[in-house]
Parts: structure tokens; C-alpha cells; sequence
């Protein structure tokens, strides 16, 4: 996994700000830790040409990567700013945000990339 959700899927780095302050850049609305929970928990969200990542309600987490087809382990933390943290079992930890810009979700990860996020149709999120 390369990126964050390739990770979660792009290369997120631990060192960044807190979830509110990752809008930084254009009208992004960062998500609360209720609305990212919602978002993610029991669904597998597609970041298109990086790969797949599931979140469990048990806190464990997977990853399959889109180029690669390897999948990856590890398990999440939602802090109550809405930043989300993988540990993945070979000791490496990404971090990010999810974002909203009108009814497009975004991944902010530790380098400041916006990753656009698709979900699969078995249930939509219930985010205004």
C-alpha cells in the first residue's frame, strides 16, 4: 500500500494538525468523529486506482491494494476530532482526515493529498 487507504491509501504521515484543521485548502468541510464514523464503519470505500479498505466496528481494519492485489491488515483508531489512524501489523502508521465539499468525500492524508472516495451500494452514507 502506497497510499493512504493505500494505506487507507496514500502515504499518510503520523506529524500533521488536527482533523478540523485540514480544510485548509478550498471549502472542504472536515467530518465530525459521528459523521466519519458513518461514514466508514462496516462498508469497504474504493479510492479509485489505489484500492479498497474496510473498516470493522471491532476496530480492524483492511486494505487491498487496486495495482497490487496484496492486502493489507491492521487496525483503526477514530480519534474525537474525526482523524483516522491505521497501525498496520509491520509497525507503520498512516493517518488522515475525511472531507466534504458539497456531496463529494474526500481522504486528506499526512502529506496534504485529496484522495476522492467512492462507496459500494450496499448502504449509503447518511451524511446531509
Amino acid at each position: 500500500m502506497a497510499m493512504l487507504l493505500g494505506a487507507f491509501i496514500v502515504p499518510i504521515v503520523s506529524t500533521f494538525a488536527t482533523a478540523q484543521e485540514w480544510h485548509l485548502l478550498h471549502d472542504y468541510e472536515p467530518l465530525s468523529y459521528e459523521e466519519t464514523k458513518t461514514l466508514i464503519l462496516d462498508r469497504t470505500l474504493t479510492f479509485p486506482g489505489l484500492g479498497r479498505s474496510t473498516f470493522h466496528e471491532d476496530g480492524s481494519f483492511v486494505f487491498t491494494d487496486a495495482q497490487t492485489d496484496v492486502t493489507r491488515f491492521g487496525v483503526f483508531e477514530l480519534r474525537k476530532d474525526g482523524e483516522l489512524c491505521v497501525d498496520f501489523q509491520n509497525q507503520e502508521r498512516r493517518c488522515g482526515a475525511f472531507l466534504r465539499d458539497e456531496g463529494v468525500f474526500l481522504l486528506l492524508n499526512g502529506d496534504r493529498r485529496r484522495i476522492p472516495v467512492l462507496f459500494g451500494v450496499q448502504r449509503r452514507p447518511s451524511l446531509r
